[in-house]
């Protein structure tokens, strides 16, 4: 009985010591992101290098759009994007590329953004 309440006691130690770290990620819904992405100013900082600035200024998303275009600017070159909805998933093009993302709302003015399962090392600022 004793092997017992103290398979018990930590089993319940464990549960009190790892329950606030294990939160799952909840992926921002179609709305929340078009709700999120109309009239703002999103920053960050480049995925590849880590270090290159980029911004990226988005219109206002009106009521049924699912594509848009962002006029952004990384490392002091101005660019223009298209974003779009795929698969309940934040996509964007840039003509050099295109990538998909599911993304976290951190908090009012932090995004993380996940690609392919993977957590982008850096988040994404709302200005």
């Amino acid at each position: 009985m004793d092997n017992r309440n103290n398979l018990i006691k930590l089993i319940l130690l464990l549960y009190v010591i790892v329950s606030p770290f294990a939160v799952a990620q909840t992926f921002m819904s179609e709305e929340e992101m078009l709700d999120s992405f109309s009239d703002i100013t999103v920053s960050g900082l480049s995925k590849y290098d880590g270090k290159t600035r980029w911004t990226q200024v988005y219109d206002e998303i009106e009521q049924g759009e699912t594509e848009g275009l962002i006029k952004g600017d990384i490392g002091g070159k101005p660019y223009q994007s298209k974003w779009f909805i795929k698969q309940g998933k934040w996509c964007e093009n840039w003509g050099s590329g295109n990538a998909c993302y599911d993304l976290v709302r951190v908090d009012e003015k932090t995004i993380r953004a996940y690609q392919n399962g993977t957590a982008l090392e850096n988040l994404w600022e709302i200005e």
